[in-house]
Formats: C-alpha cells, structure tokens, sequence
C-alpha cells in the first residue's frame, strides 16, 4: 500500500487555466494580507477590481483576459468619467496591473508586459499666502465653540507636519513628546513607525488645547465633544465645513500636505529630509515634489546661491592687468 506524503500545499482542486476573476481575486487579497497590507490600499484594491468587474464578469476565466480587456476597462473609466484626471487613471491601472501580475505569476493568466503611458504632471495648487493667513487666525477663545477651537489646532497640525488625515486621526496624546519635540506617528499608509519634529509653535499651540481637551496617554489626540476618537470622515467633514467659513476655497486635507511640501522645498530642505519627514518609502516622491514646484525654485533664487549673495564683489568697476611672466 503507497502511503500519501502530506504536504503543505493548499489545492483548491481546479486547474490554473480554470480559475475565473473572483477566485483569482480572492486569491490575490490573500496573499496582501499575509503581507500586512493596510486597510486603505485593500479598499482601493477592491473598488478596482469591483470597477473592472463592471465591464468584464467575474465569473470570465483568467487565461481568456487579454491586455485589450485592460485597456478597454481604463476607456470605459474616461468615457463614464470625461473630467477623470490623468492622476486617477494611472492609480486605476497601477492597481490592475498588480492584480493581474500576481494572476500571471501564479499561471491562472498568460504573461505579457502592460504599458503605463506618460502623462503631463499634474499640479496640485497648495494654499496661498492669503488663504493660510485665514486659515491660521486664531478664533477667540472665550467665544468659540471646543469644535470650532478644535478645528483650528488640527488645521495648524496638518501645517506644521504635512502629515496625512488617517495618520493625525490615530494620534494618541502619548504619542506628543514635548521635552524632546517629537511626534510618535505609528498609523501610516506604510505601515512604518517613525518621528517627526515638533515645532516650537506647534508645541505651544498642543501644550494650550491640551489644557482644553484633557485626557490621558492613551486617549486619542483630536475627539469629538464626547471625548470619542474623531474618524477620517469626520475630520474631513469638519475641514471643509473649517475652510467654506474661513473663506478658503481649496477644502482637501491633502492639500495641507502639498502645502507643507511645497514651504519645505522652497526653504532649502533636502530630498531626504522631506523624504523622512512625510513618511515616504522612497525619496522618489521627494523629486516629485521638487519637480512640481521647480518653478517656484526659481523665485529669489538670487538669495539662495554664492554667486548673487555676494555679487556686489563681481563689481569691480578697475581692470586689473595681467602681469605676463
């Protein structure tokens, strides 16, 4: 009698030609899982893949999707959407991609190279000048409302750090360490624990609503009147409603995020300085902002090089000869 050598190999029994879509798919969330994918890039994910599905059944066999159907998809996405930006779609496709790459490195689809086409970078318009001086007047203490109050410390946040809205959502007061000025940030989108500076400022300004909002180590920074975390929609709700009375036209969060950026770019930070501070995994999105405000760079760029600092000393109005050996 032949014994059966137990392996540890998960069969779902079909043939990798066999499997359709949603099974693939299933497979595909699987596998981000057991990698520690956040929550958000799972949600993205599946409103892709559901988006996908739209057009092409889920029920359609792997190995008969051709790069046609990708395309196809990506056409139907403009054609329902004709104010799409470029942005978005190249988020759509990167998104496919990576789930039809993993179908055909596990054999349920034929390999071939899909393409991402260029595009014109887009740029994001931080806050003015004006607008950040509106958004930043203080609201009077005695008279506003703890929300009101509450909105304007979490708009100063959001400057002084160029943090993301699900990363200051999940701050703890514990993770404020005012004698050293730091920040603990330990919800972001890639999951990596790190510190950020606290500015002089932004400390004065934590350290006065603290003495509002109270609390203990563990309770979460920004909360509601009831003392209850305040969650992404939440905060987004508030920060519009924040913006429209403030007169400010321009109501994303991440738009203080761009903001940051860009003061930080424009006041001689380097690369990798910007690179740890906004939490990035490469210093490739560093260059993109760079490269988004490279035309701001050339404003007074006469105050940031030897040459013109110190041009007064290129005006010798003398020729001096040159004395022949």
């Amino acid at each position: 009698m032949k014994i059966k050598k137990i392996t540890m190999s998960i069969s779902t029994g079909k043939n990798p030609n066999e499997i359709n879509l949603k099974d693939g798919y299933a497979d595909f969330i699987r596998a981000k899982k057991a990698k520690n994918l956040s929550d958000d890039s799972l949600i993205s994910y599946d409103n892709v893949f559901k988006g996908f599905c739209a057009v092409i059944p889920d029920d359609t066999l792997c190995s008969s999707v051709r790069i046609e159907h990708f395309y196809y998809f990506i056409e139907a996405k403009k054609e329902n959407n004709p104010n799409i930006s470029d942005r978005s779609i190249e988020t759509y496709m990167r998104h496919l991609r990576a789930i039809f790459y993993f179908f055909m490195e596990k054999g349920y689809m034929n390999p071939y190279k899909i393409e991402m086409p260029k595009y014109d970078e887009e740029s994001k318009d931080p806050f003015s000048d004006e607008d950040i001086a509106r958004l930043l007047k203080k609201p009077n203490i005695e008279k506003a409302k703890f929300t009101d109050y509450r909105n304007w410390v979490i708009c100063c946040f959001f400057l002084g750090s160029g943090i993301r809205q699900n990363t200051l959502c999940n701050i703890k007061i514990g993770n404020l360490d005012f004698e050293n000025k730091i920040i603990r940030l330990s919800t972001v989108k890639n999951r990596r624990s790190y510190n950020i500076p606290m500015s002089l400022e932004l400390a004065d300004i934590l350290t006065e609503y603290l003495a509002y909002r109270k609390g203990d180590s563990n309770d979460f920074l920004f909360c509601n009147v009831y003392c209850d975390q305040l969650k992404r929609s939440a905060i987004k709700t508030a920060m519009v409603r924040y913006s429209k009375a403030r007169g400010v036209e321009q109501h994303g969060t991440h738009i203080y995020r761009h903001t940051f950026a860009k003061y930080f770019v424009l006041g001689g930070g380097s690369l990798t300085e910007l690179q740890e501070v906004l939490g990035h995994c490469s210093i490739e999105m560093a260059r993109h902002y760079v490269k988004l405000y490279s035309k701001d760079l050339q404003k007074d760029f006469e105050k940031r090089n030897p040459l013109d600092v110190n041009a007064s000393l290129t005006k010798e109005k003398k020729l001096i000869k040159i004395r022949k050996p």
